[in-house]
């Protein structure tokens, strides 16, 4: 069984990018907390102990408090976290839900992402997954990932 988004290979190299993105990330963020800590194997050991998400943002937010990093890198991390965890639900929706693909008429067809969300108020939701959206997704994970974070570290080095 295949999904209906194999059918473009232009979709399938973004989703694909996306989730190397989000891999990368996690480096970056294990080697932050690391440098928080005054040792980036603990940091990734501590980092990667746990695979929720949102808990991983909440320690660093924490560290952040009591790292010796100058105001500046602080407020520059603690956005670039902030802006990571907004990304985190959209990242999700784009990566583990189902796409569908919807006929627009003139021969146009557009995919969505269809996310089911049982004991909600609204039960599922569509998510479009057009070109543009996934592009832009991909450079918002670099931009507030690879260069606001990995320019820090290059400070704290």
């Amino acid at each position: 069984m295949h999904s209906p988004i194999e059918q473009s290979e232009d979709h399938l190299k973004l989703l694909g990018v996306i989730t190397a993105r989000w891999a990368t990330l996690d480096l970056t963020l294990s080697a932050l907390v690391g440098e928080a800590i005054g040792n980036r194997d603990a940091g990734e050991d501590i980092y990667f102990s746990s695979s929720a998400q949102r808990l991983r943002f909440d320690l660093i937010r924490a560290l952040i408090q009591h790292a010796n990093w100058s105001d500046d890198d602080k407020t520059m991390i603690s956005r670039a976290v902030e802006a990571l965890d907004g990304l985190w639900t959209r990242r999700n929706d784009i990566l583990h839900n189902p796409a569908i693909r919807q006929y627009r008429g003139d021969g146009r067809h557009e995919y969505e992402a269809r996310s089911i969300r049982p004991a909600r108020k609204v039960r599922s939701a569509f998510i479009p997954l057009s070109l543009k959206e996934l592009e832009e997704h991909a450079e918002a994970v670099s931009q507030h990932g690879w260069r606001n974070l990995g320019l820090c570290l290059a400070r704290c080095d």
